[in-house]
């Protein structure tokens, strides 16, 4: 018995190609991680572009209507209530998310913490903006005006600085939660100053001239 076991051939155990065991799967080349995120940017960058092409074409349109139409009294004054209401939602929304981001280069916020907010916020912003270029083509906008076309002009860069802030959110939300403002990029640090110093001196120039109008119509009764 022992001898008839020990004769016994043994069992044979299936054979695979060494390339299947033996080699893991190829990780991606840097070359290839590089392409793709190439592509990537490349798609980012066209979705922007597009994204400036709308806002422009939105602003130039909002102009033009206003321009060229004349509104009944009543219409006009729905207008200005939505135009107004525009203004609360979009510029008090961007005071709270620029107020956080002051908070930040203080060292009393996170970095995430505006990008955060801003991500959320996003259709109070351009719910806010789009309203106020549909509103604004009703309130009769007196284009001989230069304080009105520095009002316009201000609109249409706040857009465009808009969607110029949204990829150095994206940067900013890559990054360590405790990183603060001194060990950010120079070059980065540098862009996210100038975006906010654009984004609240149009804003205020915007809202300032938009009241000076106001109040100048009522007293002229125009």
């Amino acid at each position: 018995m022992i001898d008839s076991l020990a004769q016994a051939p043994a069992a044979e155990q299936p054979v695979l190609p060494v390339g299947e065991v033996t080699s893991p799967e190829p990780a991606p080349s840097r070359k290839a991680r590089a392409s793709r995120a190439l592509r990537a940017s490349g798609k980012a960058q066209a979705r922007r572009a597009a994204l400036a092409g709308l806002c422009m074409a939105g602003w130039s349109a909002s102009v033009l209507v206003g321009h060229n139409m004349d509104t009944a009294q009543e219409v006009h004054r729905i207008g200005l209530a939505v135009h107004i209401l525009a203004l609360v939602i979009s510029f008090g929304t961007i005071l709270v998310i620029d107020w956080i981001g002051l908070l930040w280069l203080m060292g009393k916020r996170e970095i995430h913490e505006p990008g955060r907010l801003e991500s959320a916020a996003k259709p109070l912003i351009w719910g806010g903006l789009a309203m106020l270029l549909a509103s604004g083509a009703f309130i009769n906008p007196d284009l001989g005006s230069i304080p009105t076309r520095v009002k316009l002009v201000c609109v249409l860069v706040l857009m465009l600085n808009g969607l110029a802030i949204a990829p150095l959110m994206h940067w900013l939300l890559a990054m360590p939660s405790t990183t603060r403002f001194g060990e950010v990029a120079r070059g980065l640090r540098a862009r996210l100053m100038v975006a906010l110093t654009v984004s609240q001196a149009c804003w205020w120039t915007a809202v300032l001239i938009g009241l000076l109008n106001s109040t100048l119509r009522r007293w002229t009764g125009n």
